[in-house]
């Protein structure tokens, strides 16, 4: 499998506002670099599997990001006054 440079990440990731899904197979983590970016960007999140289990991680990371674009489309719809009803 192919993984982005590391340089790519926060470009495709921060300054795009990507929701993004980082799949990390137990043990052989590529980095720590980003390690609190998770935690400081909501749109980021990590998932850690083992190697077995990659077809789960994909479904389980699209999950996640499916829901988490319904909350953040929610989050706008009530915050913003030209979404408001």
């Amino acid at each position: 499998m192919n993984t982005p440079l590391l340089n790519e990440i926060p470009h495709v990731a921060k300054a795009a506002e990507c929701v993004t899904v980082v799949l990390q197979e137990s043990g052989k983590g590529a980095t720590w670099m980003f390690e609190d970016a998770y935690a400081k960007h909501r749109h980021w999140h990590k998932l850690t599997y083992e190697d077995a289990e990659l077809d789960r991680a994909v479904e389980e990371a699209a999950a996640w990001a499916e829901q988490f674009v319904a909350e953040f489309g929610d989050y706008q719809i009530a915050n913003l006054p030209w979404l408001k009803s």
